[in-house]
């Protein structure tokens, strides 16, 4: 069912919202876009369970649209029959109120009404899936006049679609002075939300009083069935913040391996394209292979130290015995003399002189390794010095 319009509307705010403009997004942004709801219809602001109800005092109602930040009604028609100068949108009545706990009681002394169609937007709401609550208590009918009957029956429409057919609240409700809260799962799709009460002409219309008749409502509850996007936000800003924390400490740490892994890289490719003579090669130990002969460098295999390093004994899987001599990354004056070292040896072979088996570049060392000589360094032999090599 469209909704009917007037031609002479009087607007309490002129200014109308882009949502209800067809075909028309929202303005504004995400987080300026509302993903809650809650009207106290014809009453004042109230708290309640730490929910605060937007008051909704407005007491003019014939022909009227009134918007407020995240929210507007429009009501139309005038009660033709009270024969009132000013007819009365906004009821009250403290009395008779049963069956509402005294919470909630706030809710329901008032209430809003019109006389033909009372419609209320939700503005620049996220779109999603919402609770939508209405709140009715019939506080007029069968209150002042207990023993005559009357009968207020209205349609109401959610989103275009006709949720309540013929509703009547005593009926609803069990009787006057009763809350009925019926509730609605609702799709918002183009950022509002449309509520609309609609008087199809039934029910009494005189009795108890005059214009008594036409819907009423006491508030409006709207609720997301999903995560607000501005809490997302929020806790992503922190997500964000501990995961530029984590995620540099990360990169420092995979930059770290990166450099260190380039290194080994760089001298291992340096020592395979030395320019050596023919028929030498140079084996390329594993660092595992390395640590068993020497017991992972353990201080009893030490047997000198010098500005290279320390050397160790050893003995490979074969038996073959071996001097692993032993150099810091962190030297780059080192690295040369490892280079250098692992040059001229290879080019030079002779009985007398220590032989090179190969290198080690891994774990952060630097290794050469060399034939084992058990009967020490010319300078041993010569002063009488000799290392325990046992």
């Amino acid at each position: 069912m469209a909704e009917s319009y007037p031609s002479t509307t009087k607007s309490i705010d002129n200014h109308i919202p882009p949502c209800l403009i067809k075909d028309s997004p929202c303005t504004e942004s995400a987080e300026e876009q509302s993903y809650s709801l809650h009207i106290n219809c014809g009453g004042k602001e109230v708290t309640i369970n730490k929910t605060k109800y937007d008051a909704d005092r407005e007491t003019v109602g014939a022909s009227t649209f009134s918007s407020n930040r995240n929210w507007a009604f429009s009501s139309t028609g005038h009660f033709m029959d009270d024969g009132h100068e000013s007819d009365i949108y906004v009821l009250s009545n403290t009395s008779n109120l049963y069956n509402i706990s005294t919470f909630d009681t706030s809710l329901y002394t008032q209430a809003r009404r019109s006389a033909i169609s009372l419609t209320y937007y939700g503005l620049c709401l996220m779109n999603g899936y919402y609770n939508v609550k209405l709140h009715f208590s019939e506080i007029v009918l069968n209150q002042v006049y207990p023993f005559i009957i009357g009968k207020r029956v209205f349609d109401v429409y959610v989103q275009g679609t006709l949720r309540l057919k013929d509703f009547d609240i005593l009926k609803e409700a069990g009787g006057p002075g009763r809350a009925i809260i019926k509730s609605f799962t609702v799709n918002v799709r183009n950022n509002t939300l449309k509520i609309q009460l609609y008087w199809a002409g039934k029910g009494t219309t005189n009795i108890p009083s005059a214009g008594t008749y036409g819907p009423i409502i006491s508030a409006i509850s709207v609720d997301p069935n999903f995560k607000p996007r501005l809490h997302r936000q929020k806790t992503n800003k922190l997500g964000l913040i501990s995961g530029m924390v984590v995620g540099g400490s990360l990169l420092i740490i995979v930059s770290l391996i990166i450099i260190i892994l380039w290194r080994k890289q760089t001298m291992t490719h340096e020592v395979r394209g030395m320019d050596l003579p023919l028929k030498t090669s140079i084996n390329i130990f594993p660092m595992r292979q390395i640590k068993t002969a020497t017991n992972n460098f353990d201080e009893e295999y030490k047997i000198g130290e010098g500005g290279f390093g320390p050397v160790y004994k050893g003995r490979l899987s074969d038996g073959t015995m071996i001097a692993v001599k032993q150099l810091s990354s962190k030297s780059k004056q080192g690295a040369n003399q490892f280079l250098n070292e692992i040059a001229t040896l290879s080019a030079v072979q002779h009985p007398n002189i220590v032989r090179l088996y190969g290198c080690c570049v891994e774990d952060s060392r630097y290794c050469l390794i060399y034939e084992y000589m058990e009967t020490n360094s010319l300078s041993h032999a010569l002063f009488g010095e000799r290392l325990n090599v046992s």
